[in-house]
């Protein structure tokens, strides 16, 4: 017959004398640390005796014994005492002094854990989750049982047919997926994405809807947030935060398709504008818009946009089908006022950059520093299939230079940039990776050793810059910063070194990182 086991918490020393409550205040604000807790089962009494709480999480539990079948059951229950959204929580089994626990392994028949999420556990939320014990004979009273909680950062992506992606970058190599907002293309409608300041939501934009995407961390649940067109219809090029995270900015095409076109819903007739919309986070009431342009036979289309590190402008891309007018434009985001780059020339201007050819239009970018802004360009996406330099422009002087990859990269994935050196994704056969040391243009091409397709979508840091993720149609390579040394994920030593698989194809217009 099977016993129902109570739940107790231990009195020791300094803690609440209760079975329910109590248990240790959030901590201020920083990393997650390790955090170490210990249960007590007493097959006898029935009794479950936390035996040591963890610092800022809080345990209660009850079990189940199963004596025939020798099978224990603890449904644990965690409540986040922490100070913030915990992204990615698991319970590690470090020991059990009888027995075995079922379930999923870390990496390379490693110990056994526990998925607390892999949806975000807010601030005093509880989440109960099952220890399944095998083995248990009895003859070992009480059952202990030691685990450690870690909260590794999850790495948001969105997929070819526009799914969103969540990756656990502890290589668990657990990968979760989302429906996200409806679009009428099946190619990467997802243009951009990111993260709120406290982590609870990640904002996307559309390439053939003129909404923000509103996706909750803590359920994975995603809505269609404001229309920022004012026609309902048209896209959004890209998207990114305020400084303190208070405003969203969004580039808006107003009644277009990302790529100048009339979009999926039948666009629009008469001229149409380009505008940078900022958005109340807290609301996502409209609180400023200011214009770019007007469209022209051209068809230029606003695209990516990336706020400098200091927070005091914002890059937006702007580029055309035809190639002929690739643009950056840049903006002051103290008085959300355009920044005039050719005194000379009556208006305020934008810097030109190059122009490949037919059918190249800028699309990627990334900061270096303040005062450079990098610039990658897709000749693949209408048929083209040349090599792509990479513009380099100087944001104080607003000159244009040139960075040359490799190989025959025809398209850039997400770029990014880190202590003076660019991290460049491109379609290419042979080297679709590669790091240019600015000061110098020295390049080296790690391999990411893909195992399907030769396009490297994007790239992306953990927060301490000690790992790099760079994303696959198919899978997702990870790299030690030093050294460029890719990481082994499954860490079985048996069938070489392996990559994340992914469920379907990526298509990361968007990587970015949980705010761990």
């Amino acid at each position: 017959m099977s016993k129902v086991m109570n739940m107790c918490v231990a009195l020791a020393a300094g803690a609440l004398a209760s079975c329910s409550s109590g248990g240790s205040s959030g901590g201020g604000g920083g990393g997650f640390p390790v955090q170490n807790g210990s249960l007590s089962i007493d097959l006898t009494s029935a009794g479950v005796t936390i035996t040591q709480q963890p610092s800022r999480l809080f345990l209660s539990a009850t079990a189940v014994y199963d004596d025939p079948g020798d099978m224990l059951t603890v449904s644990l229950t965690v409540r986040n005492d922490f100070s913030r959204l915990l992204f990615n929580l698991k319970g590690i089994t470090q020991m059990v002094n009888e027995g075995t626990q079922t379930g999923t392994m870390l990496p390379g028949g490693g110990l056994p854990y526990t998925y607390y999420g892999p949806e975000g556990l807010d601030r005093t939320a509880m989440r109960t989750e099952n220890l399944v014990f095998t083995g248990i004979t009895g003859a070992v009273d009480p059952i202990e049982i030691d685990l450690t909680f870690e909260d590794a950062a999850m790495l948001f992506g969105g997929n070819f047919g526009g799914d969103f992606l969540a990756i656990d970058t502890s290589l668990s190599g657990e990968v979760f997926e989302t429906g996200i907002i409806g679009t009428n293309s099946l190619a990467a409608n997802v243009r951009q994405a990111v993260v709120a300041a406290d982590g609870e939501f990640v904002y996307t934009g559309d390439k053939e809807n003129p909404n923000i995407g509103v996706i909750d961390t803590r359920t994975y649940t995603i809505a269609t947030g404001p229309d920022l067109s004012g026609t309902a219809s048209g896209s959004i090029g890209g998207i990114t935060l305020s400084a303190n995270g208070s405003r969203i900015y969004g580039v808006v095409n107003v009644g277009t398709h990302a790529y100048g076109a009339p979009d999926g819903s039948g666009g629009v007739v008469g001229s149409t504008t380009v505008d940078v919309v900022a958005v109340d986070e807290s609301s996502l009431i409209e609180v400023g818009r200011l214009n770019l342009f007007t469209m022209d036979a051209g068809g230029r289309f606003g695209g990516r946009i990336e706020l400098s590190p200091d927070g005091s402008r914002l890059a937006v891309i702007v580029g055309t089908i035809d190639g002929s007018a690739n643009e950056l434009w840049l903006i002051n985001t103290a008085s959300f006022s355009l920044v005039d780059t050719d005194a000379g020339t009556a208006g305020v201007q934008p810097v030109t950059l190059s122009a490949p050819g037919a059918g190249t239009f800028a699309q990627q970018g990334c900061w270096s520093g303040n005062d450079r802004f990098l610039v990658g360009f897709n000749d693949h996406r209408f048929g083209g299939n040349m090599a792509i330099d990479i513009d380099v422009v100087n944001t104080s002087n607003f000159a244009v230079t040139q960075l040359t990859p490799t190989g025959a990269g025809e398209a850039a994935g997400v770029m990014t940039a880190r202590n003076g050196e660019v991290y460049y994704p491109t379609r290419d056969g042979t080297s679709p990776f590669s790091i240019f040391t600015l000061s110098n243009s020295n390049e080296r091409q790690p391999d990411p050793a893909f195992s399907g397709g030769t396009e490297a979508c994007g790239i992306v840091f953990n927060k301490s810059g000690s790992r790099y993720y760079v994303a696959n149609y198919n899978d997702l390579a990870v790299f030690e910063t030093t050294g460029d040394v890719r990481v082994d994920t499954d860490n079985d030593g048996g069938n070489g070194v392996t990559n994340i698989l992914l469920p379907e194809q990526i298509r990361a217009h968007f990587l970015t990182m949980s705010r761990n």
